[in-house]
């Protein structure tokens, strides 16, 4: 291994962020699109990415496989954490009579006020 940082390379920070923002973008297109193909081409694309990005560190000798194994589980709480919060979001938002857009995700909406004579 050519890691000169001593110990701080667990967990693998390049496959953290890759696999939180991988799963967590590829969650939330998933869930908005309308088409079942492209639904499950996200679900299928983005852990293979993740994977390849793990992998690559892994072939370069900067990190060990549990590094990176760590690295995916971190990532994938992260992206989870995200999500269920995003569908807890639009759930509070149904609740209370205002439209959270198709597929559940937050949506913001402005309202122009004019004043009337």
């Amino acid at each position: 291994m050519s890691n000169t940082r001593g110990l701080r390379s667990c967990p693998s920070r390049h496959t953290t962020v890759a696999t939180a923002l991988l799963l967590a973008t590829a969650c939330l297109a998933a869930r908005r699109t309308r088409s079942r193909k492209t639904a499950a081409l996200w679900r299928v694309a983005a852990p293979a990415l993740s994977g390849l990005v793990a992998s690559s560190r892994v072939y370069l000798g900067v990190h060990w496989a549990t590094d990176v194994t760590a690295g995916f589980a971190l990532g994938a709480a992260a992206a989870l954490t995200f999500v269920t919060a995003d569908l807890g979001y639009g759930m509070f938002l149904r609740a209370r009579g205002k439209d959270s857009g198709f597929g559940g995700g937050p949506v913001v909406a402005v309202q122009s006020r004019r004043r009337r004579r």
